[in-house]
């Protein structure tokens, strides 16, 4: 896993670590970094999908982000049809 940050700069481990999963309708995400003042940061999400004829539906049930510099959670309930191409 890496993270490409917008001046090109790549975070390698262990500065970056991640796990992403999709299984029976099931779908988690986290990734967790070290922040540039040597703080910890993280993105977690947790949803329920579907992929059905070839169209992705996606039901957010809760993400948190945590920044050094801030902290949101929030619970969210959202669908978002892709197609497969995309």
């Amino acid at each position: 896993m890496k993270r490409v940050l917008p001046d090109g700069k790549e975070l390698l481990p262990p500065a970056i670590a991640g796990l992403f999963t999709m299984t029976h309708g099931r779908r988690n995400f986290n990734v967790a970094w070290t922040g540039k003042d040597g703080k910890p940061a993280s993105l977690s999400v947790v949803a329920e999908y579907t992929l059905t004829g070839g169209k992705y539906c996606q039901k957010v049930k809760f993400w948190r982000r945590t920044t050094p510099t801030s902290q949101v959670s929030a619970m969210k309930c959202r669908r978002r049809r892709m197609s497969a191409a995309q």
